[in-house]
């Protein structure tokens, strides 16, 4: 789990801001009563022909929705704000959808043209969750199909769990850092028992995280909550979910998406710096050209260029030239030379952690350092607060010695 510290905050808020506009674009034309298949992008491009050729009753319960919910933002009143803003949703558009006959296989005309409504604008779970459970089928699980796939959905979910939470701790008000081989050893008990009831592989996810930062949760109960409450939704109350208009549901998403692409988070990532601001962008179009690992690998590579460019050395990116001095039993000096970057952190990061298990005072040197990227340095402010917590001293030395070049630091020549 302790992988997630490799991976560059550009890249990682490229990939948030990526999967925001990935869920717009797939969830507007649905808000709009239209289910069209395509890449992301592609789908973005089509905007202007979903909205002409909208299902107009379908097209005011999700723009009704998205007023509801957006209209949160503006009340200050705790009392008004008692009923959740997805719930107060729900309470408006579940009757409207009844009064509009949203689910009745009719058709109705508006403006001389006419449109389709059914079952399909709603939510559809089955009536008896019990009959749909499946017992697997182990007789594929020593072919070589099987080994495959075992190993890449291993592979791939860990990856992208360990990704999303690594996103979701950028975002945590609270500033807390989730323990990553914790979150792995949930996901994967979790997928395995899942596998044995017919369910679907499943990751640490980052929509459902954000709408529980944005309504306030501050433990891990409220995972434990929803998890509850959506087991009571599908096994007892089947008929009312199924009364919910898709448009509503895919309005939510549409607000939960754009929180994670804002304008704000791309005004955050140019105030950092222009080398950071580009891989942020090419993050986010590689993730929507090809996918999110791939994304995040394209990501990662343009910022190892970048320092390539600014003149970090190859053996910088796999190596970290440390050397560790007790300067007494309560602390220890690390003195650090060459490039000190992102893909070495891991190196850096093993001596402080130790030192802080120790209850040690710390000091790092970086007089004979030639770059320090800004991965790196937010680290470091990172752990300062930590120690700083702790009661113990945690010294930075040598950093006047360098000029601010993009979002690196360079020593003076």
């Amino acid at each position: 789990g302790s992988l997630t510290e490799f991976f560059p905050k550009a890249a990682i808020h490229g990939l948030l801001a990526a999967i925001g506009i990935i869920i717009i674009a797939k969830q507007f034309p649905i808000l709009l009563g239209l289910h069209p298949h395509g890449s992301p992008l592609r789908l973005l491009g089509r905007i202007p022909s979903f909205i002409t050729d909208m299902n107009p009753k379908v097209a005011f319960i999700g723009v009704l929705s998205i007023m509801i919910v957006a209209s949160y933002t503006f009340i200050k009143s705790k009392k008004l704000k008692v009923i959740p803003a997805p719930m107060m949703m729900l309470l408006v558009t579940v009757p409207l959808g009844l009064y509009m006959g949203l689910g009745g296989n009719t058709t109705y005309t508006f403006k001389g043209q006419s449109f389709e409504l059914g079952e399909k604008f709603l939510v559809n779970v089955p009536l008896k969750v019990i009959n749909d459970l499946t017992l697997p089928d182990f007789s594929g699980v020593f072919t070589e199909t099987g080994i495959k796939y075992i190993i890449l959905f291993s592979i791939i979910g860990a990856l992208e769990s360990l990704l999303s939470a690594k996103a979701i701790d950028e975002i945590d008000p609270w500033h807390r850092k989730t323990n990553m081989d914790r979150d792995l050893l949930g996901v994967g008990v979790g997928n395995t028992l899942s596998a044995f009831l017919g369910g679907l592989p499943m990751i640490s996810e980052i929509v459902r995280s954000k709408a529980n930062i944005d309504n306030g949760a501050k433990t891990r109960f409220a995972n434990f909550y929803h998890g509850m409450f959506l087991l009571f939704a599908v096994t007892l109350i089947p008929i009312w979910i199924n009364h919910i208009p898709l448009a509503a549901l895919a309005a939510l998403l549409v607000v939960t998406g754009f929180r994670l692409a804002s304008p704000n988070e791309f005004k955050h990532m140019y105030a950092l710096g222009k080398d950071q601001f580009l891989i942020f962008i090419t993050t986010i179009i590689a993730v929507l050209e090809t996918d999110l690992l791939k994304g995040i690998g394209i990501g990662i590579a343009l910022n190892i260029l970048l320092h390539l460019f600014r003149g970090a050395s190859v053996i910088s990116f796999f190596k970290l030239n440390a050397k560790v001095e007790e300067e007494s039993d309560q602390a220890i000096k690390i003195t650090l030379r060459d490039s000190i970057i992102f893909s070495t952190w891991l190196s850096l990061r093993k001596h402080i952690y130790n030192a802080f298990k120790a209850n040690r005072k710390v000091v790092i040197d970086f007089s004979e350092t030639n770059l320090v990227d800004s991965h790196v340095q937010s680290k470091l402010d990172e752990w300062e607060k930590e120690f700083d917590i702790k009661g113990l001293k945690f010294s930075i030395l040598g950093l006047d010695l360098h000029k601010k070049s993009g979002a690196v630091l360079i020593k003076r020549k």
